[in-house]
């Protein structure tokens, strides 16, 4: 008897493994329905905060982050932008300037704010395309970290020269620098910087050798390519177009694809028979990439709006300048354009991430 009992509840404890394996799926099968249900709800809740924000953007002020100082070139093109864009969207627009490391500091700034479309960065290619190869130490992922609104102006560079130096054109240029392999200088604001990109790409189209020497101020390097101690620079032409006017320096080319309505009897680099040279510094607007499409389209159409006007056209014209835009998708492809073409040209010049 005792031992029919025995086998009785081993078999009513064999009878019960599978209903206490049951009750313990049943109990996951709960709990991962309610987490799936929490995730939905999650990510309902995010488009329905999206959708809210977008519609309601913006509420209060933007602010526009510039990489370079008060007057730099960047700057002098991105305020009147702002003061019109507050016109359209009915919120102040204010431009803040974060200037140094090329640019990384205003980058680093915006790619880390909230991506609500109230931080918006001003910045020429150098500050994320270069800066993607050269800086190795950043804590931000420099070309994916940033959702492109629109470009908003472009201007040639433009090559110029001491006045004392013996060459008159490019070809004579390129001459005496064959003729002197690695004796001709030319100056940039600093390693990495899209003058000094534009020194090196001069150099591998037109097969010379010449010596890289980096400032840390524009205003130095003019004063010395005038005084003939560097040869010659790669420049945005409205800064130095009092110079040039004024005989302190000689325009040799524009490095735009024609050439530039304030200068049309200076040719084109193509023109003076260096192919492949062509250098245009744009400038753009972007916001942190998580930034809501809705959002960024409001921008596009409030940028692309103001861009239109001939009032603007004509500021810029005046700034050797032109007014240009494009749609967010367009304006990716011509980023990641620019980004394919300057990493051969960084290589060949050896130049090391910092």
């Amino acid at each position: 008897m005792q031992r029919a009992l025995v086998l009785a509840g081993l078999a009513a404890d064999h009878e019960d493994v599978p209903n206490r394996s049951a009750g313990r799926h049943r109990v996951v099968a709960r709990r991962a329905c309610r987490q799936l249900l929490a995730a939905t709800l999650c990510a309902c809740f995010v488009m329905a905060w999206a959708q809210a924000s977008a519609q309601s953007y913006p509420s209060r002020p933007i602010r526009i982050v510039v990489g370079f100082g008060a007057g730099s070139n960047p700057d002098v093109l991105t305020r009147p932008l702002a003061q019109k864009m507050s016109q359209v969207l009915g919120q102040p627009v204010v431009v803040e300037n974060r200037a140094g490391a090329s640019g990384m500091i205003a980058l680093e700034l915006v790619t880390k704010s909230p991506p609500d479309g109230y931080t918006l960065l001003s910045a020429p290619p150098t500050a994320i395309i270069i800066n993607s190869y050269l800086q190795s130490k950043t804590s931000v992922d420099v070309l994916n970290g940033l959702a492109p609104v629109t470009p908003f102006a472009s201007t040639p560079l433009v090559l110029v020269t001491s006045p004392t130096l013996p060459a008159q054109t490019v070809k004579e240029l390129i001459a005496l620098a064959k003729r002197k392999p690695g004796t001709l200088t030319f100056a940039s604001p600093g390693v990495g910087s899209g003058i000094h990109m534009a020194g090196e790409l001069f150099k591998s189209t037109a097969g010379i050798e010449i010596l890289h020497v980096p400032y840390k101020e524009a205003s130095t390097f003019l004063t010395d390519v005038m005084s003939g101690r560097v040869d010659m620079v790669f420049s945005v032409a409205a800064v130095v177009a009092p110079l040039v006017k004024a005989g302190k320096l000689r325009v040799l080319a524009v490095t735009g694809p024609t050439r530039s309505a304030a200068w049309p009897e200076v040719p084109t680099m193509a023109e003076a028979g260096v192919r492949g040279n062509e250098v245009t510094a744009w400038y753009g607007l972007f916001v942190p990439t998580a930034t809501p499409k809705d959002i960024i389209a409001k921008l596009n159409s409030a940028i692309v709006k103001v861009l239109a006007t001939q009032e603007m056209k004509n500021f810029y014209a005046t700034e050797n300048a032109e007014a240009m835009t494009s749609t967010p998708s367009e304006f990716a492809m011509k980023i990641r354009a620019e980004h394919d073409k300057w990493g051969p040209v960084i290589k060949a010049a050896g130049i090391k991430p910092e």
